[in-house]
């Protein structure tokens, strides 16, 4: 494991901490951030392809577990996210910090709706329109927030010594 995996590990848990923590306690009018979404998109954009699947499966199995959806909902999504969003650097990215925070705020509104539509598809709990106004539309908004913000400094910490600041596309 090299120091970056081990850097990239700790924040993983970190995420998973905050968000058993920290997240119901500044929850904006009942909407939670989802801090487990929010650092597997952004360590999806940082980490080579290999690092990051086995990464998003566990964090997403971890949120799954916590109760925050079907259990294997959320690991397929992130995996099946990390390999789009792995698809869209390469086409879309420029090297620019513009394009690579696009590219997160895209993916974690498109998370949060395919999250909301195995809610559906797998529960009762919620009918369809609850699910995507109530559920996916302000976490959404919450989350894009929180992961453009995670995104910086992932690629901050996990570039130190690698790369100059003009370069923000993914290190490999």
């Amino acid at each position: 494991m090299n120091g970056r995996f081990g850097i990239a590990v700790l924040g993983a848990l970190l995420a998973v901490v905050l968000q058993i923590v920290v997240a119901p306690n500044i929850a904006i009018m009942g909407t939670m951030p989802q801090f487990i979404i929010v650092y597997a998109v952004a360590i999806s954009l940082v980490l080579p392809r290999d690092q990051v699947y086995v990464l998003v499966f566990a964090l997403g199995m971890l949120g799954d577990l916590l109760g925050y959806g079907p259990v294997g909902a959320l690991p397929f999504i992130l995996l099946i996210a990390s390999v789009a969003i792995d698809f869209a650097q390469k086409t879309f990215g420029n090297g620019t910090l513009f394009v690579s925070c696009i590219i997160v705020v895209a993916f974690v509104i498109v998370i949060h709706f395919l999250h909301a539509a195995f809610m559906i598809a797998m529960t009762s709990s919620y009918s369809a329109l609850e699910a995507f106004a109530l559920i996916a539309v302000p976490e959404a908004l919450y989350d894009s927030v929180l992961a453009v913000l995670c995104y910086l400094v992932v690629r901050r910490l996990l570039s130190m010594g690698e790369t100059t600041m003009a370069s923000v596309g993914p290190l490999k």
